[in-house]
């Protein structure tokens, strides 16, 4: 994958993905 993370596309279809990793990185970081 490329660096195309500033595409609208995250938030799109990707956003649940996206908060679902954001979520497990909250949960390792604590």
């Amino acid at each position: 994958m490329t660096e195309e993370w500033d595409v609208p596309t995250v938030f799109g279809t990707d956003a649940k993905v996206v908060n679902s990793i954001q979520r497990a990185a909250l949960r390792l970081t604590r």
